[in-house]
């Protein structure tokens, strides 16, 4: 489904009404979440520094290196742990690269100051060691006092048209904005700041910044009237708008934007409004004059149904995988899952898309890698967007021989007769493999992850049997640590089962295949003693590959119709 929204753009920047045409984006195309990593905590940011690392902070106050291959380095790049307060929303809430990082190594990071939750914006230095930051290189920019514990914003990013440091900060918390402090001039507090981090020790106001020199308004405030951006972001392109998921109170979420060349001083309207109706909506009272002068609507709000409570925002699409997404704003609902996408239809408005692949858990963040491709990150994974799921993969017609081989493995084959295809024809895989990696010995499976099946045998190792599942809604999760999946649909015949299965807890990592009334006639059964047997798994996602060859000294059965072989 999809809306087209139309804006209306008024003499001063105001944004005006919007008027919901309903109409169907023929530029929409399905979405996969293509998992990258895994084993991290509680992600609160995405970020890159001009090259293919991805740099994950985590609510705890650890930023972690993510490498090009999905490994995540078991040395954070920077711990903060011993001086940040975690407690209800607080933690490390951001990160940012100076734009000219390559050369002095400085980056930017927003927390919550253990004891007091005192908002801190901190300048940091990466070592000698390009991994790993110097701990004692903290510099404090800037500093805003927490009444509460909640509502702390706490994104940061360069500008990319001008390189200031742009700081999102949310209300100070608690409900309904009781200090009225979104509207109020004199606290950072429900504002975007603009600062010069090059200017001035430790910053300087940009001149052209929208209140400087107004009295009983500060300096630094760039738009004000936010309640919790939660995750606000730059399109990379010219003239790079901004885009900011703001969280509201309980009746609308709303994505709000400002387009580049603005000159700033844009009031979005909290505490007086929650996306294009009154904060009354949510019970809310206040001291404020409302509505704001020069009031600035949302693009887009939405309410709560459907499980839906708390907006994530995200990034415009730039890279170069998906040439259907070019020019999307994507953004996510915590709490349902869903993933929208906003795009400019050409005539003054926008294009919502609501896709309906779920993002597989919820979307705490996103972020964008140095090749403008998007990120999500959910409390323990990194996934990155994709699009349309690609095909079951085919088996090739000789065993791969560069496929991660298991530890341990049992095959089982069962032809029941009649001959030919039977309901009652079974394969019966199960692997085990170290070391001890939560999934990670045979990948990561999404919704959407295919897998084929591949069994060769015989002197000249050829395929005899295959099958495959093809990805979709049958995903289910299996404790903590793993999934399963169930493919009926019929693709290469039969019902057949993949589960994978990783835990700390357990002995090893697992992977186990079940097939029945799979296409399996297997003409050479009885296999010969001396025959090589040799299975195959392609995740069709990463071409990534398992696999066991059962060679003729391997303990194995022989019956008319009934082979196992077991790898101890």
């Amino acid at each position: 489904m999809s809306w087209r929204l139309k804006r209306r753009l008024a003499f001063g920047g105001t944004l005006g009404a919007l008027l919901l045409i309903a109409t169907i984006d023929a530029r929409a195309q399905s979405v996969t979440f293509t998992p990258i990593a895994d084993g991290l905590s509680q992600i609160t940011d995405i970020a890159h520094a001009g090259d293919s690392r991805l740099f994950v902070a985590q609510q705890s106050g650890e930023i972690r290196i993510v490498q090009s291959n999905g490994t995540v380095l078991p040395t954070p790049f920077l711990n903060l742990s011993g001086i940040i307060s975690t407690a209800s929303e607080r933690g490390l809430l951001g990160l940012a690269f100076h734009p000219d990082y390559t050369t002095n190594g400085y980056f930017y990071v927003n927390y919550t100051a253990s004891g007091s939750g005192t908002t801190v914006v901190a300048r940091y230095t990466v070592s000698g060691n390009p991994n790993v930051a110097d701990v004692g290189s903290a510099l404090v920019i800037l500093t805003q006092s927490q009444t509460f514990p909640n509502h702390n914003g706490g994104d940061l990013n360069f500008g990319p048209a001008d390189g200031y440091l742009y700081i999102g900060f949310g209300d100070g918390g608690n409900g309904c904005d009781p200090l009225d402090d979104a509207q109020d001039p004199t606290t950072f507090l429900g504002k975007m700041l603009r600062i010069d981090v090059d200017g001035g020790a430790p910053y300087a106001i940009p001149p052209s910044n929208p209140f400087v020199g107004i009295p009983g308004v500060l300096d630094e405030i760039w738009a004000q009237g936010l309640r919790n951006p939660w995750r606000f972001s730059f399109d990379s392109q010219a003239p790079h708008d901004m885009w900011i998921g703001d969280v509201g109170q309980t009746a609308r979420e709303e994505i709000d934007f400002q387009p580049g060349g603005s000159a700033g001083g844009e009031n979005y309207g909290w505490d007086c409004r929650e996306g294009f109706g009154s904060s009354a909506l949510s019970g809310c009272s206040t001291t404020a004059a409302c509505p704001p002068a020069a009031n600035t609507n949302p693009v887009h709000d939405y309410d709560r149904s459907g499980g839906r409570c708390s907006v994530t925002g995200g990034y415009v699409y730039r890279g170069a995988m998906h040439p259907g997404f070019v020019g999307e704003y994507f953004f996510s609902d915590l709490c349902s899952r869903d993933l929208y996408g906003l795009r400019d239809d050409g005539a003054g408005g926008f294009t919502l898309t609501t896709y309906t692949t779920r993002v597989p858990s919820a979307a705490r963040t996103f972020g964008s890698d140095v090749n403008g491709e998007i990120y999500i990150g959910t409390s323990s994974r990194i996934y990155r967007l994709d699009g349309s799921s690609p095909p079951v993969t085919s088996c090739p017609t000789s065993p791969d021989p560069t496929c991660d081989l298991p530890l341990k493995s049992v095959l089982t084959l069962r032809d029941s007769p009649p001959a030919g295809v039977s309901d009652k024809d079974k394969i019966i895989w199960k692997s085990a493999k170290g070391p001890i990696e939560p999934q990670a010995g045979f990948g990561i499976a999404t919704g959407n992850t295919s897998y084929a099946w591949c069994l060769y045998a015989g002197p000249s190792s050829a395929l005899i049997a295959e099958a495959g599942v093809a990805g979709g809604s049958g995903w289910s999760a299996v404790g903590t640590s793993g999934f399963k999946f169930t493919d009926k649909s019929g693709t290469q015949a039969g019902t057949n089962k993949i589960a994978l299965r990783g835990n700390v807890a357990l002995p090893r990592t697992r992977l186990q295949w079940k097939g029945k009334g799979s296409n399996l006639q297997m003409p050479s059964l009885p296999l010969s003693g001396a025959d090589d047997v040799s299975v195959r798994i392609h995740n069709s996602e990463n071409s990534n590959c398992w696999g066991a060859d059962f060679g003729p000294s391997t303990t194995r059965k022989n019956e008319a119709t009934i082979f196992r072989a077991k790898i101890p």
